[in-house]
């Protein structure tokens, strides 16, 4: 029996929302069973998968893929097909680039679908501002972050929770540590993430948080990476979580006092 089970932490990802319609669709075509997990509230679920990132695709309980997929990809999975994918690495610049910077609310966030989708269709991002609205009522929070503009588009930004409303398996959580659900973009020109981060912290400490946490990859870009550029922002390496060895991603917690 082919089967899709899908892990996904609400929209927090946007295209979470897509990709289960897309397993949805795959699945009525197949004959594939297919399971949905909103891992929101589930650290159980998590720490059970070893789940450390917002998406976790599981093909017949063998084959584990974080982040976004194709339609041909996922049907080639279920029919068996080894796929070997190239880890995701980026030269990534010191070149610190500063734009403006725009606060992460529902009515910002669809701005996003830029750097996330690679277009400025934003209703894209519709399930993300629906996301956006329902945690910043969760966390008592007037923004999540900060999204990065430069020469009119969105290039980046930095997101947060606290950290008692994160999933994952994860030690020191707790309401008064935040932790950074996203932190994006950059390439071998610029760096468009550590001026959101920066003011991102600056916030945070604003609000007495303690401890910033987060979840970075040795080398790989996704889920989140890599680690030596989280290290030279001030962050310090906890220890290794998980390796998903479908993204090369050897995930470890790092943490920056507050």
């Amino acid at each position: 029996m082919r089967k899709l089970s899908f892990f996904h932490f609400g929209a927090q990802c946007p295209h979470n929302p897509h990709l289960v319609s897309l397993i949805q669709r795959v699945s009525n075509l197949t004959g594939a069973s297919a399971t949905i997990y909103d891992i929101s509230n589930r650290e159980d679920i998590c720490l059970e998968y070893n789940i450390y990132s917002p998406t976790l695709l599981l093909v017949n309980d063998t084959i584990r893929c974080n982040g976004p997929f194709s339609e041909e990809v996922l049907r080639k999975w279920l029919q068996g097909v080894e796929i070997k994918r190239k880890p995701y690495i980026v030269n990534q610049s010191t070149n610190i680039v500063k734009g403006k910077l725009v606060p992460i609310t529902a009515e910002t966030v669809e701005q996003s679908c830029e750097p996330c989708f690679g277009t400025d269709e934003k209703h894209l991002c519709s399930g993300k501002r629906d996301w956006v609205t329902m945690m910043l009522a969760r966390a008592k929070s007037e923004h999540l972050g900060f999204l990065h503009f430069y020469k009119g588009k969105c290039v980046g930004g930095a997101e947060f929770l606290p950290s008692d409303l994160i999933p994952y398996p994860i030690p020191g959580k707790a309401e008064s540590v935040a932790f950074l659900t996203c932190v994006f973009l950059s390439d071998e020109n610029k760096d468009y993430k550590s001026y959101p981060l920066e003011a991102l912290i600056e916030h945070l400490r604003a609000r007495a948080f303690k401890n910033l946490l987060a979840i970075a990859s040795e080398d790989v870009v996704f889920p989140n990476g890599p680690l030596w550029w989280f290290l030279a922002q001030g962050f310090v390496d906890k220890g290794k979580l998980f390796y998903e060895a479908e993204a090369h991603a050897r995930m470890h917690l790092v943490e920056m006092p507050l």
